[in-house]
């Protein structure tokens, strides 16, 4: 004989106000520890309860606890063990020279008419506090120039490219550096590293592309990811912050379009 909604309390020893409160309105986010407690008296209650929107409620926040449990764990088996080569959904995409260089020339080309409208920016603008992460112009243009310079360094651990010999790249920059003295020397150092990355993809070819590359993140976690995979990520995360920049710039009352990839291709 099933049970309504005020007898779950029976199965679970607790009073009728607290047992319809909680296991009728369970929120999906509840943590695992919990989910642990309510699975072993899962089938016992799912069977107790009459066929009535009481048992599908049961049944939806039950199957969402497990999807939060899964997912838990999942994130708790990657950042424990190293990273895979490919991400799942990522198996299908294919890198190969052309499109490397299509995005290292629109990159530079954009840089260059995003920095032409930085470089008339006047210092308290250009070091004006935003919301943002990153709160201001400067401090993105940092985080880019910083991003770009130890991903250029790290392609080292996949072969010798003939880029890492310039003077430039010679030298270490921490991710918490700051690697300018004004805007005009961003403005050269930024130019001269969008040359180092054009260098990179006319001297890598499709097989690179399709290898491993093993590095370790800022907090020293080891990565193996798929090499033409890691060249996208470069590109795309300067288009991210680009569009951070282009917000700022709009902040500040000053126009800007400098972002079309459309006119490439």
């Amino acid at each position: 004989m099933g049970v309504g909604p005020k007898g779950i309390g029976a199965l679970l020893g607790q009073s009728d106000s607290a047992s319809t409160e909680r296991y009728t309105h369970i929120a999906p986010s509840a943590t695992v520890k919990a989910i642990g407690n309510w699975a072993s008296k899962h089938r016992k209650i799912q069977r107790a309860l009459p066929r009535t929107e009481c048992r599908l409620t049961w049944v939806r926040c039950s199957n969402a606890l497990r999807r939060t449990a899964i997912r838990e764990g999942r994130r708790r088996t990657q950042a424990a063990q190293v990273s895979p080569v490919w991400h799942a959904s990522l198996k299908e995409i294919v890198m190969d020279t052309q499109v490397a260089k299509l995005l290292a020339e629109y990159n530079k080309k954009t840089n260059e008419e995003m920095n032409q409208l930085i470089q008339r920016l006047t210092p308290e603008q250009w070091d004006h506090e935003f919301a943002g992460h990153f709160q201001s112009i400067h401090a993105l243009c940092n985080h880019l120039y910083i991003a770009d310079f130890n991903w250029l360094k790290r392609f080292r651990t996949l072969r010798d490219f003939d880029y890492l010999n310039h003077d430039s790249l010679r030298t270490e920059l921490g991710w918490t550096s700051s690697p300018f003295d004004g805007q005009s020397d961003y403005l050269a150092k930024r130019s001269s590293l969008d040359l180092r990355l054009l260098e990179l993809v006319s001297e890598i070819s499709d097989e690179d592309l399709g290898k491993t590359i093993i590095f370790k993140t800022t907090k020293g976690v080891e990565q193996k990811r798929n090499f033409g995979g890691t060249i996208l990520h470069v590109f795309n995360h300067q288009t991210h912050h680009r569009g951070m920049i282009s917000l700022y710039l709009d902040s500040l009352g000053i126009e800007n379009d400098y972002s079309n990839l459309m006119l490439m291709v």
